[in-house]
């Protein structure tokens, strides 16, 4: 799930390419991301803060979280 600047979600769903997981997506106008939580289906979930190098988003670490309600 990525949090658009503006407040708006975005649910992103990987696919399977080259042996990774991968996502892509154009965003809409001056949209920016404001931060990412990729969920797993065991219940954990991880946060991250984007970089931007001239245009090309990408998240370098993750903050890993134990599952909801341990």
């Amino acid at each position: 799930m990525l949090g658009l600047d503006d407040g708006q979600p975005v649910k992103l769903v990987p696919v399977g390419r080259y042996g990774y997981r991968l996502v892509a997506f154009v965003l809409p106008g001056r949209s920016g991301i404001a931060a990412a939580t990729a969920y797993l289906g065991s219940g954990q979930y991880a946060t991250a803060i984007p970089s931007d190098d001239n245009g090309l988003v990408f998240f370098s670490s993750w903050l890993w979280h134990a599952a909801r309600g341990h």
